[in-house]
């Protein structure tokens, strides 16, 4: 019963029936569950299984150092399964004790019943256009932010070799990292409940700092996620978010250090 309640309680299986959750749910073999710090996928790893996120969070590496939260809903390995060509996958970490994933190879695919098989196979294409047509929205947004945090050459006329990111750290940055400057909308959410928005006017491998039109009403070693502000009314499975902690608040806005370090995932 539990695992019928969790999968109704997520939009990616409202299209199936009480009847079909519930077939989905009779096959214990398929749902995994791991705690916190435990591997999901092991990066190198090969497969075209795809994954469903139903309880918890998970990391997702990219550029093998650095990480994104996904949360419940969140569908990862789509591409693989609908094209059935194995490809080499970044690590994906557990982010809390007792999160629960959906892994669905072709051959646990072949078991389902036709019509839950095209139901599935609807939604994974859903899930694919819906990626797309949101990289196609942000493309300049999230390519930016991420080729910065890969440490990639970015070609702006506002780079500059001193970095920037947690002050108890800045001497160190100052040695090993750029600092780059631009505006994109974002919007922090606290693990309290609070939120704020403003956007980023400079980022690096460290940190950010985002700057507010009002004195921003939260406080310095706050944990949270932040996600580009066109995403805050997306569903959550849908949202990208990057692990951080504000480290100090000003007048103007807030420092932010990213919560995970080079090859590991946030630990709290």
């Amino acid at each position: 019963m539990e695992m019928v309640h969790l999968l109704k309680q997520l939009p990616v299986f409202r299209a199936l029936s009480e009847q079909e959750r519930q077939q989905i749910a009779d096959m214990a073999a398929i749902f995994h569950r791991y705690n916190e710090g435990e591997m999901v996928i092991r990066q190198g790893d090969t497969g075209t299984s795809f994954f469903i996120l139903i309880k918890g969070f998970v990391y997702v590496a990219f550029a093998s150092q650095f990480f994104l939260k996904l949360k419940a809903g969140a569908v990862f390995g789509e591409v693989a399964f609908i094209s059935q060509t194995s490809r080499r996958i970044s690590s994906v970490v557990c982010g809390i004790d007792g999160t629960i994933a959906m892994e669905v190879n072709q051959h646990t695919f072949d078991k389902f019943a036709p019509a839950v098989r095209e139901k599935i196979r609807d939604i994974m294409l859903q899930v694919l256009v819906r990626k797309l047509d949101l990289m196609n929205q942000e493309t300049f947004s999230y390519q930016k932010i991420l080729s910065l945090l890969s440490a990639s050459q970015v070609d702006h006329p506002s780079e500059v070799d001193d970095g920037w990111g947690c002050p108890q750290n800045y001497s160190q940055c100052r040695r090993s990292r750029k600092r780059f400057y631009f505006s994109i909308p974002v919007a922090l959410r606290l693990e309290s409940g609070e939120s704020v928005t403003g956007e980023i006017s400079n980022i690096s491998t460290s940190g950010a700092f985002v700057t507010t039109v009002n004195p921003p009403a939260i406080r310095s070693n706050q944990k949270g996620d932040l996600l580009l502000l066109r995403h805050w009314e997306l569903p959550e499975e849908d949202q990208l978010l990057f692990p951080c902690e504000t480290v100090w608040i000003s007048k103007g806005g807030f420092g932010l250090r990213w919560r995970f370090t080079e090859g590991q995932p946030p630990v709290d």
